[in-house]
Parts: C-alpha cells; sequence; structure tokens
C-alpha cells in the first residue's frame, strides 16, 4: 500500500523540499505524473525521492509520459521499445487500439517517425 506523500525529501541530502520552492513544485509534478500514469500503488515516499533527487541535481527530466497514435488495431505490449530511426527513444506504459502512453526522451520532436513493434506511430 503506498504511503502518503505529506513531504518531499531530497534523497541524497535528506532536505525536506518546502512548499512553494521551485525543486518541490517540480517534484510534485513528476509524482504527479507517475500517479496518472501507473496509479497510487506506483509512488510511495521512499520510491519518490529517487526520481526527485535527479531532478533535482540533473535540472531537468530526460523523460516525458505522452500520448501516441500507432497504426494498426492491435495493442502494443507494455514495457515494447518505442525507436526513432533505430534507436531506443523510449517505452510503451499502456495502449488500447490505435493509442499508447509512452515514456518518451524529451529530445525526441514531435513530428518524428517513429517505430513501436514494427509499425508506425507518432506523437499525438
Amino acid at each position: 500500500m503506498a504511503e502518503p506523500l505529506d513531504e518531499l525529501r531530497d534523497s541524497l541530502t535528506g532536505e525536506v523540499l518546502v512548499e512553494g520552492d521551485r525543486e518541490y513544485e517540480r517534484a510534485r509534478q513528476l509524482v504527479n505524473e507517475i500517479l496518472q500514469a501507473e496509479g497510487p500503488e506506483a509512488v510511495t515516499l521512499r520510491r519518490a525521492q529517487d526520481p526527485v533527487a535527479r531532478l533535482h541535481y540533473r535540472g531537468h527530466p530526460n523523460r516525458g509520459l505522452r500520448v501516441l497514435e500507432v497504426e494498426g488495431e492491435e495493442i502494443p505490449a507494455y514495457d515494447a521499445e518505442l525507436t526513432l530511426d533505430g534507436k531506443a527513444v523510449g517505452r510503451i506504459t499502456s495502449a488500447v487500439p490505435g493509442y499508447a502512453l509512452a515514456y518518451i526522451r524529451v529530445e525526441v520532436p514531435d513530428a518524428a517517425q517513429l517505430e513501436v513493434e514494427g509499425r508506425p506511430a507518432r506523437l499525438h
């Protein structure tokens, strides 16, 4: 069962992030994205600390949750690799016929021609 997120801590320093601070707001946004994508059991206070610390010290997320349009009616598998010009750029988190959610590297352009399981896909 998930622990309540009543405070956010930096996992490297142990410092409590204060509401209103830039780091707190970015951490809260990241936790909310994970909750929306994977449900409340995906985030516990301890598990939320590592992404928060990475975001704090690196200054930006490497991936974002994006909606894809996938050709064909077959549903892509969970964790299927998403490629751009043969290079892995993301992974599918969930899908329905024709659409999928995926964590995709932020440098992938909106107009990119992606591929998942041998089928064309594009950002929606």
